[in-house]
């Protein structure tokens, strides 16, 4: 029970029991026992990552803090745990919302890849927010290289599932895309194409 307690410390001692629990094999003789053993670790590492992303953690500290959280919350969003699903789509959306570049693109490749997994299981309307989301990204800060690869990789992989999303959603990002005087996006254009 003491593997599971979560420190009241610093973002120091946080990250270090993480970094330990994380790394701990599952115990027990039965299947059973393994899996519970695994929902009571990954259930102290979504609080522990919460308790260091409210410490005032430093940029690596705040990258694994997202990090473990969402890889937690997945898991216990495939084992069945009741409440993972909101706290998940809330952590990827903190993640997204993050001021730290690779823990936004972190966010954005997490939530691209559960979208683009559980494709058949969205209706419509949520199929047509997550296009409107994308284009509403690309236009409001000017397309930037995380636009390009988030519409490259939402393309990629539909391609095979829906390819008339893929098309459409290529067909409207690329004409706002190709609006930008960056070398590197015209670039990833240009090889993309």
């Amino acid at each position: 029970e003491d593997l599971f307690k979560v420190p009241d410390g610093d973002a120091k001692a946080l990250q270090a029991f993480m970094k330990k629990l994380a790394s701990t094999p599952p115990e027990g003789e039965t299947e059973e026992e393994q899996i519970e053993f695994s929902t009571k670790a990954l259930n102290a590492l979504v609080t522990a990552a919460d308790r260091l992303l409210a410490a005032k953690p430093n940029e690596t500290q705040t990258k694994q803090g997202h990090g473990y959280r969402i890889q937690a919350l997945q898991a216990l969003v495939v084992m069945g745990q009741e409440d993972a699903r909101e706290k998940f789509d809330k952590a990827i959306q903190a993640a997204r919302e993050s001021k730290i570049e690779d823990v936004v693109g972190m966010g954005w490749q997490t939530y691209i890849g559960d979208l683009t997994g559980r494709w058949s299981e969205l209706d419509p309307a949520m199929q047509q927010a997550f296009r409107d989301e994308i284009l509403a990204m690309v236009k409001a800060d000017g397309p930037n290289a995380m636009d390009v690869s988030i519409v490259q990789v939402v393309a990629m992989q539909l391609d095979g599932t829906d390819d008339e999303f893929a098309a459409k959603l290529l067909d409207e990002a690329i004409p706002l895309l190709a609006k930008s005087d960056d070398k590197e996006i015209t670039d990833m254009l240009d090889e993309a194409n």
